[in-house]
């Protein structure tokens, strides 16, 4: 059974504890939260709670199985667990199981997301695994090496892997080595800087400064484990030591202050937004720091402490195994690179960080894959367009894009958004052939883009002149399932809308269906013109069973 205790947070103080919420067991691993606010914790009692910011309790899920620290949400709102029996269960934020892998494997850290919807799951046996948001497997990699902590990826794709006694592995997106560089003692999870620099800790107490590159660019020696570091607006480098001690040094190295704030920590800090540090101590506290180090408030509960978390609405979450959430009055964290443990309060682990975009012709103009493919996908021959799409479905079905995934998803979005009405003007082939090129890429260009395809589908859905086009689009934002903005619910809405005085396309209407069906089972409810459009599907002039589809969905969703 689950208690909660309120208090008010209308402009409660600074450290000011809002709620408690009590769980049925101890609470080890660390609290997450969406984009929304809405707060989720598992606990030793085998169950995932949802929470609003206020402490009401949205749902509960009995996850049945032993949980490990694996516990992330995607960016579009779907919540993943890792079990130690090597399972990766995905979520909706209704509560509802919408997937499952086995890895057959130990699970114990965090993935690392990616902004096209992948995951990063590293197991304790050494073993990679790169998942999509929809649960297929992308990739799988032996790493032949034990992992000390939690990936985290960079915005070009390169994901860095901290590994026992074995320094800091560099990986492409694809799962290639990139490099690796040995140092003194197991390295914790890095934070990376606005420039790409890796700043990390490791328990020799060594914080090590690394360029993107691979080498080492300057060291720090404590006198303790230094644990995961987190970076301020310019570059100011903040963490904590084993020893109980909280450290700041400039982006050069210098060491500018270090406290003591009690008599061991075991978490790392988090920054706020006016630059004040969050950090738990050992003795169960939990301590708000100046940026100069002096001590504003400190706040004791009753249990050990997991790592703090602090969200976008300004509540510090800290969960503790007294079997209780807490929630406290602080501000909203920093928009700097790195703000706290594993980037976010959603531990997504990715930087976001801006970096200068070099067009595909750029990269790999020279590549003679990239030119292989490209005179096959835009020679507008039929026979070698086709040669070209069975090519890459091999590759698909393999496993064996890799290297090549970024140029191929450029080439089949070139094919894909394409208009037929452009083509036919300066090429002479069956209309009806070309299409089924184009559907053939659209489908290939949305499995291997994930999130990345999104944009383009909308854009057809809403262009394209040729009907049966929108449909495949259509169909294929439904592979993708994910709408976390209710953007694809929104153009196939006004699509519906604006043929209603014209003669029914049931082609199309059954995509939608199915479409709105999966976005409806993945997120746990559409939008209200999602629903609206369902009705008008069920009472419009369509065939019986193209009705009879969109009531059956009408009912799934209620």
């Amino acid at each position: 059974m689950c208690i909660f205790i309120l208090c008010t947070s209308f402009l409660s103080p600074p450290g000011e504890q809002l709620w408690r919420f009590i769980t049925g067991g101890r609470i080890r691993s660390q609290p997450a939260v969406g984009n929304n606010g809405i707060v989720y914790v598992i606990s030793e009692d085998r169950y995932l709670y949802a929470l609003n910011p206020e402490g009401v309790a949205l749902w509960q899920r009995d996850l049945t199985e032993r949980v490990s620290d694996c516990f992330t949400i995607g960016y579009d709102g779907s919540i993943y667990v890792g079990f130690k029996n090597g399972i990766i269960t995905a979520i909706n934020p209704c509560g509802k199981i919408i997937w499952n892998y086995n890895t057959k494997e130990t699970l114990k850290y965090s993935p690392a997301l990616h902004s096209d919807g992948s995951l990063f799951f590293v197991t304790d046996e050494g073993n990679i695994f790169a998942l999509s948001h929809t649960g297929t497997v992308r990739w799988k990699k032996n790493l032949a090496l034990q992992p000390s902590s939690s990936p985290v990826s960079d915005t070009d794709g390169t994901l860095y892997l901290p590994l026992f006694r074995q320094g800091l592995l560099a990986l492409y997106a694809w799962g290639e080595e990139k490099w690796q560089l040995s140092l003194s003692g197991n390295p914790c999870t890095p934070a990376i800087a606005a420039d790409g620099t890796l700043f990390l800790g490791t328990d020799a107490g060594n914080l090590y400064a690394i360029h993107p590159h691979g080498c080492i660019l300057w060291s720090f020696t404590f006198n303790s484990e230094v644990l995961s570091p987190v970076i301020g607006m310019n570059g100011t480098i903040y963490g904590t030591l084993k020893n109980g001690q909280v450290f700041c040094l400039n982006k050069h190295g210098e060491l500018l202050w270090i406290v003591s704030v009690g008599t061991a920590v075991s978490r790392s800090c988090i920054i706020g937004s006016s630059g004040t540090l969050y950090v738990s101590s050992d003795d169960n506290y939990i301590h708000a720091l100046s940026p100069s180090g002096t001590v504003l408030w400190s706040h004791q509960v009753k249990g050990e402490l997991t790592h703090l978390v602090l969200s976008q609405q300004g509540v510090l979450y800290a969960g503790s195994s007294d079997w209780s959430l807490y929630a406290f009055q602080a501000e909203i964290s920093m928009a700097s690179p790195w703000p706290q443990y594993q980037h976010d309060s959603s531990h997504s682990g990715q930087s976001l960080r801006k970096i200068r975009k070099l067009s595909i012709e750029d990269l790999y103009g020279k590549d003679p894959d990239f030119l292989y493919f490209k005179n096959l996908l835009l020679s507008f021959n039929p026979h070698l367009m086709q040669k070209g799409l069975e090519e890459i479905q091999q590759r698909y079905d393999c496993l064996a894009i890799k290297s090549s995934r970024a140029y191929l998803f450029y080439l089949l979005g070139k094919v894909t958004g394409i208009s037929i009405t452009e083509i036919d003007k300066h090429y002479n082939y069956p209309e009806d052939g070309y299409s089924r090129i184009r559907e053939q890429a659209c489908l290939l260009y949305t499995l291997i883009g994930g999130f990345y395809a999104r944009d383009l589908l909308l854009h057809i859905i809403e262009d394209e002149k040729d009907v049966s086009m929108k449909a495949v689009a259509i169909h294929c934002l439904g592979i993708l399932r994910s709408d976390p903005k209710g953007s694809a619910v929104k153009q196939m809405a006004a699509l519906i809308s604006f043929n209603s005085h014209s003669a029914p396309n049931n082609s199309v209407a059954r995509e939608i269906i199915r479409t709105m069906s999966n976005i409806a089972y993945y997120h746990g409810t559409i939008p209200a013109s999602g629903i609206k459009t369902l009705l008008t599907i069920s009472q419009g002039q369509y065939l019986k069973n193209v009705k009879e589809q969109a009531l059956a969905v009408l009912q799934e969703i209620k």
